[in-house]
């Protein structure tokens, strides 16, 4: 009997192996697999496909690799970059499309560019208006004060600096939401954004804004008399604004 039975296994198992061999029967099954792959995969694309992730790598060569290397043919379909801490990501930004950070950042610069264009009112208008000898000229009741040497010298080197600070204090907070608003995702990388657009602020409007400003308000009749004059005018005026970066330098 145990003859038989043994007898009977290794038909089945010669049996088995002539049926179905090794070969066959996997390949049909990767088929299988690759089906059920490719519509795992639909899925995954259609519906639960997130617009960015995490991934964590034991060493830091392999990070490094890994954000070097080209993923995808098109730069905005698979783009890695190096994670920032925890603590700076702006979640709320991660889930924002290539395109969609395109235009945000399209828009914001040109928000950017028409509030240097028009930043430069106010400034102008206060760096002009609060110097002393134009404070003395529009308000005539402060010359009995003005002639106290301790409010003079107050009054002449803070008082213009103060009213620009506070200006540039809204501005950087101001630069710092339209940062966010692009659809950066870190907080220090929304901070180095606005620190560059602060720079031009800085530059065409304190630099620029402030010193044409005061002087050509102070020589504005001058030059609407004679017109030929203006660069001599700008030339002998320029100077008198040294003390007001100075101070203003002092105060920051």
């Amino acid at each position: 009997m145990l003859y038989n039975v043994r007898q009977e296994w290794i038909k089945l198992n010669k049996r088995w192996f002539l049926e179905r061999n090794t070969i066959e029967y996997y390949t049909e099954k990767i088929d299988e697999l690759t089906t059920k792959l490719e519509a795992e995969q639909k899925v995954v694309l259609r519906e639960k496909q997130q617009a960015s992730t995490f991934v964590f790598f034991k060493s830091r060569l392999s990070t490094t690799s890994a954000a070097q290397n080209l993923h995808a043919r098109m730069v905005d379909t698979w783009t890695v970059v190096n994670a920032p801490e925890p603590r700076q990501v702006i979640r709320d930004n991660l889930t924002k499309q290539v395109y969609s950070r395109q235009i945000r950042q399209y828009i914001v610069h040109s928000i950017v560019f028409l509030t240097i264009a028009f930043y430069m009112i106010p400034i102008g208008l206060v760096s002009a208006f609060t110097t002393l000898e134009n404070l003395k000229k529009l308000l005539p009741f402060i010359k009995p004060w003005v002639k106290k040497k301790a409010l003079r010298t107050v009054l002449e080197a803070y008082l213009p600096r103060l009213a620009l600070i506070v200006f540039l204090s809204l501005l950087l907070k101001l630069l710092l939401v339209l940062s966010k608003a692009e659809g950066i995702p870190s907080e220090s990388l929304a901070a180095r954004a606005a620190s560059g657009k602060y720079f031009y602020f800085f530059v065409f409007n304190v630099f620029i804004g402030v010193t044409l400003g005061g002087t050509l308000f102070s020589t504005f009749k001058t030059i609407h008399k004679s017109a030929d004059d203006i660069i001599p005018l700008l030339a002998s005026s320029l100077p008198g604004n040294a003390t007001f970066f100075l101070t203003f330098v002092a105060l920051k």
